[in-house]
């Protein structure tokens, strides 16, 4: 019995938080500080207790989805993802057994059908370019492991050392 791996894969990087800083934050700010000014330069209580909750909910739900992003994997199942994001696949439906699993530098992302965007952190569903789909986990685009399933789609992950995880996975 081999020991179960869990790793994080570093979605909260510096791109993400900035992304995050930048698309969900800045925007309610500049918000706040245009409602200010347009009352005359005194804040609207109302106003700014629903933009501060909103800001402090959009800076904890994506900190607390940057943080959750793992892969781990046990004697039964492969689960990447977290937070609302998630895959979870039995190995025994990993195509060829786990021999197909290998690390990619072209992996050809499509459109996002279903998750999250941004600098530092692709997550969720994606087509691929060539065609079908994936679930996605990436962090890093140099360090992608491409895992194959028999159920129509193909995992994208990566972890901080790829080789490492397709040797794992392929004694599996």
């Amino acid at each position: 019995m081999q020991a179960p791996i869990d790793v994080s894969l570093h979605a909260m990087n510096a791109k993400s938080l900035l992304a995050l800083l930048i698309i969900g934050i800045l925007p309610l700010l500049v918000v706040l500080g245009l409602m200010i000014w347009m009352n005359d330069g005194r804040p609207m209580k109302g106003v700014m207790l629903s933009v501060t909750i909103t800001a402090l909910l959009i800076a904890g739900l994506g900190t607390w989805q940057l943080a959750s992003v793992r892969m781990q994997l046990d004697e039964t199942s492969l689960t990447v993802g977290g937070g609302f994001y998630r895959v979870s696949v039995p190995l025994d439906r990993l195509v060829g057994g786990g021999e197909k699993i290998e690390r990619v530098s072209k992996y050809g992302l499509g459109m996002r059908t279903n998750g999250i965007g941004m600098p530092g952190l692709s997550l969720g569903w994606f087509n691929i370019q060539r065609g079908g789909k994936a679930f996605v986990a990436i962090t890093d685009p140099d360090k992608v492991v491409r895992i194959p399933t028999q159920d129509g789609y193909t995992i994208l992950v990566s972890p901080e050392d790829p080789d490492d995880v397709v040797r794992s996975l392929r004694r599996r």
